[in-house]
C-alpha cells in the first residue's frame, strides 16, 4: 500500500439547490486509521465520502491526501477521481453482473493499463489475502452476500490505494453475516495497514468498528474521538439522541458532593456544569439504571426480552425512558431506580432544534392518526387510515 501520513479536510462545504448538505466540515485523519463518520440519513456521510472520492465538487473548502491537494476551491484544484488513488466500496458492491470474479477485481487496474501477467498476479495474491481464491471464476449471482462483499472490497484494495472509502457496505448483510463480516473486516485492513474511513448510520458498528470516528449531524461535524471519549461524554443533545441515550430534565442542586439534578421525586449526581436552581437536561444511557434501588421513582409501561437481557419502559415524571437489566420486573410495577454517569447536555444549535420540532410533530400527528383508527364495523361505515385519511 502506499503511505498517506494524513487526511486533512478544511470547511469543506456543500450545497444542493436549497439544503445545505455539508456546512464547513472539517477532519483530520491519521495514517493506517479506521476512522468511522456516523449519523442519522440524511446528515451529509456519503457527500462527505462522494467529495473525498471525488465524485461531486464541494463550493468550498479543501482536501489532502497526505502532501497533495486533491481540492481547493480558493485555487480552483480539483484532482479527477482516478488519480487521486482512492478505492471505494459502495453500499450495493455494484460487481459487474457480466464478468466473472477475477474479472470484477482485476478491473481497475485494466483500466489502468496494467500488462495482463502483472494482474493475474495482483488478483491471486488479493484473492489469497481475502480468502477468495476459490471464488475467482464464478459469477456474481453465484455468491452469497459476504462473498459478494469480500470481492467488492478485493476490487477496492487491488489498485492499492492511499485511501479507502467504504459507504455502510455491510447495510445488505443479514445480522449474523454482518456482525461476521465487521470482526473479518477490521482484521483485515489492520492487516493491510490502509487508511480506511467507514460511512455507517449505525452507532453500534461505529463503535466496534473504528479507532476513532466523527459524529456528522445535518451536515456539521459535532464530535470527534476515540469510541470511549465520545460514549463516555454524552453532552450534546443531537449526538445523545442518536446513540440511544436517555434524556431527562430537571432542576439542579448544588451541595457538598457537586452537582446534582432532581428527577422523578430523588436527585441524581451529575457530570457537567450548570447554575443551580436552573432547568437542566441530563442524557444516560440505558445501561446506567439501575431498577430496584435508588431515590428515582419510576413505573415500568412495558418490557421485551432481547435475549441476554430484559429492555424496559418507564415512565419517570412523565417522561419515557429505557434501562436494561438481566433482572425480571413487572409491568406495571412502581420501581426505584438508580441512574449513574448522568451528564449534563448543552444547548442545541437553532437548526437542530427546528428539525428536532419539526420530527416532534409529525411524530405527534402519526400517533394521533393512529389512535383514530378503527376496523369498520359496519358495511359502508369510514374508517381513518393512519396516513390516508378517510378511506373506504
Amino acid at each position: 500500500m502506499i503511505s498517506v501520513d494524513t487526511i486533512v479536510v478544511e470547511n469543506l462545504g456543500k450545497r444542493f439547490g436549497e439544503t445545505q448538505a455539508l456546512r464547513g466540515s472539517s477532519l483530520t485523519i491519521q495514517s493506517g486509521e479506521i476512522f468511522s463518520i456516523v449519523g442519522p440519513s440524511g446528515s451529509g456521510k456519503t457527500t462527505l465520502l462522494r467529495c473525498l472520492l471525488g465524485l461531486e465538487t464541494p463550493e468550498a473548502g479543501s482536501i489532502f491526501l497526505g502532501e497533495q491537494v486533491v481540492f481547493d476551491s480558493e485555487k480552483g484544484i480539483n484532482v479527477p477521481p482516478e488519480k487521486r488513488g482512492v478505492g471505494y466500496v459502495p453500499q450495493t458492491w455494484a460487481l459487474w453482473p457480466h464478468m466473472k470474479v477475477r474479472d470484477n477485481i482485476a478491473f481497475g487496474l485494466k483500466i489502468r493499463g496494467m500488462e495482463r501477467p502483472a494482474i493475474e498476479e495482483r488478483v491471486e495474491r488479493i484473492a489469497q489475502v481475502l480468502q477468495i481464491g476459490h471464488l475467482l471464476d464464478q459469477w456474481p449471482w453465484q455468491l452469497s452476500g459476504g462473498e459478494q462483499q469480500r470481492v467488492a472490497i478485493a476490487r477496492a484494495l487491488i489498485i492499492e490505494p492511499r485511501v479507502l472509502l467504504l459507504d455502510e457496505p455491510l447495510s445488505n448483510l443479514d445480522p449474523r453475516l454482518r456482525e461476521d463480516a465487521r470482526v473479518w473486516m477490521a482484521k483485515t485492513i489492520r492487516e493491510l495497514g490502509v487508511t480506511s474511513i467507514y460511512v455507517t448510520h449505525d452507532h453500534e458498528e461505529a463503535l466496534s468498528f473504528s479507532d476513532r470516528l466523527a459524529v456528522l449531524i445535518l451536515g456539521r461535524i459535532r464530535r470527534v474521538g476515540t469510541p470511549h471519549e465520545v460514549y463516555d461524554n454524552m453532552n450534546d443533545p443531537e449526538v445523545a439522541r442518536l446513540f440511544e441515550f436517555n434524556i431527562l430534565a430537571g432542576k439542579t442542586v448544588r451541595e457538598k458532593e457537586g452537582l446534582l439534578v432532581e428527577l422523578g421525586g430523588g436527585r441524581v449526581k451529575v457530570i457537567g456544569d450548570a447554575p443551580p436552581g436552573r432547568e437542566a437536561e441530563v442524557s444516560f444511557s440505558p445501561w446506567n439504571v439501575t431498577l430496584g434501588q435508588g431515590t428515582v421513582k419510576g413505573k415500568i409501561v412495558s418490557w421485551k426480552f432481547l435475549g441476554g437481557f430484559n429492555e424496559y419502559s418507564i415512565e419517570v415524571g412523565g417522561t419515557l425512558i429505557r434501562a436494561r437489566s438481566r433482572e425480571r420486573h413487572q409491568e406495571g410495577a412502581l420501581v426505584d431506580l438508580d441512574i449513574e454517569n448522568c451528564v449534563v447536555l448543552g444547548p442545541q444549535e437553532p437548526e437542530e432544534a427546528t428539525a428536532a420540532g419539526r420530527g416532534a410533530a409529525r411524530r405527534a400527528t402519526w400517533l394521533k392518526r393512529v389512535l383514530r383508527w378503527k376496523p369498520r364495523s359496519t358495511p359502508g361505515e369510514p374508517r381513518v387510515h393512519p396516513e390516508k385519511g378517510n378511506v373506504r
